[in-house]
């Protein structure tokens, strides 16, 4: 029997809407942990409502300019430094999508 090949884009389309659908549903369930006061960990990551956590200690989230997927890695800049604060692979950090909405929504709390 031979073996089904498919189109990367088609394996790719079909791996984002899991991780979508898998975000939709743990999204809800990490935004009540977090206002119930909970750190949740991503990894080498972990985030609480004020701060993200990683390998070179802790950063307020105001003080976070960037936290965003880009080649593959997790990059957090940190405002006003040149380089990079963390850069994690994303194949390294469970539920990445849920990562990702939840830094968007607490940046911008702490950035307006």
């Amino acid at each position: 029997m031979g073996s089904l090949s498919y189109p990367t884009d088609q394996v790719r389309a079909i791996g984002e809407t899991i991780e979508r659908e898998i975000a939709a549903i743990r999204l809800p369930l990490a935004i009540d942990a977090l206002t119930a006061g909970r750190r949740l960990d991503f990894g080498d990551l972990s985030i609480d409502l004020d701060t993200v956590t990683g390998p070179k200690g802790t950063l307020l989230w105001a003080d976070v300019e960037t936290l965003e997927a880009h080649d593959g890695k997790i990059l957090i800049k940190r405002a006003g430094h040149w380089l990079t604060w963390s850069a994690t692979p994303v194949s390294q950090i469970p539920d990445v999508a849920v990562l990702l909405a939840l830094a968007r929504t607490l940046h911008t709390a702490h950035h307006s």
